[in-house]
């Protein structure tokens, strides 16, 4: 390769003091749904996500940039908080792409990210990560990347088509669906992402590293990650 149900009461209990610790990216932090039943949780929540976002408006890009795509981040539950000091973080997971148009089995990551400025509300949202080029992607797999600074990312929108059909392409492309809450509007710089290793053995039953799966396509996917790859190719 070249490339439960809990998850969201931890986010909204940290609504405060929590979010603003999203943003150090502790992957040594393993909340309390860190077992197999919560990886296949994730897994699904993924897979329903992706179906969710091929069947709508955006659609027909998002199916375009996947297919030209080194990988995609997916990130079913983020939860954004704030009062004065914002954070947001969920766990989600990565999956490489080769060459010839072959997903790697899911690896699991969280996303975090801090803001300071007035800001009262809460918000959940579902976000595709849509990676383009190789070498971001291994950033990312290997815990090291920040968008905005280790990579230019842009949203999907109506002007994405002319956009795709050059090779002027951005490292990221990223579609997001509110799930509810007051924040208008969503913005991914700033996002950091750190490997959740544990999940990775809860799901599979080895320690494998998120490059050991999505690189080295060591980790056979598991009926959820199948269905998950099925959605990514529909």
């Amino acid at each position: 390769m070249t490339r439960s149900d809990t998850a969201p009461k931890l986010g909204r209990r940290s609504l405060i003091a929590g979010a603003a610790a999203a943003a150090t990216l502790l992957p040594g932090i393993r909340p309390a749904f860190a077992s197999r039943e919560g990886a296949q949780d994730t897994v699904n929540s993924a897979v329903t996500m992706v179906e969710r976002m091929t069947r709508g408006g955006r659609g027909k890009a998002i199916k375009g940039i996947l297919s030209r795509s080194a990988g995609v981040m997916l990130f079913p539950s983020l939860i954004k908080a704030g009062l004065i000091v914002g954070g947001e973080g969920g766990t989600g997971v990565i999956l490489g792409r080769s060459d010839n148009g072959v997903w790697s089995a899911p690896a699991f990551y969280t996303a975090g990210s801090g803001s300071f400025g007035f800001q009262i509300g809460a918000q959940e949202t579902q976000l595709m990560l849509i990676v383009m080029r190789d070498t971001v992607l291994k950033k990312f797999v290997d815990g090291g990347g920040k968008i905005g600074i280790d990579a230019s990312a842009a949203a999907i929108d109506d002007g994405i088509d002319a956009e795709i059909s050059t090779n002027n392409l951005q490292d990221i492309y990223f579609f997001a669906n509110t799930v509810q809450g007051l924040y208008a509007g969503v913005s991914v710089e700033g996002t950091g992402i750190a490997p959740r290793t544990g999940l990775n053995k809860d799901l599979y039953g080895r320690n494998y590293s998120g490059r050991q799966i999505i690189l080295e396509g060591l980790a056979t996917p598991t009926p959820e990650g199948q269905r998950l790859i099925g959605a990514l190719m529909a």
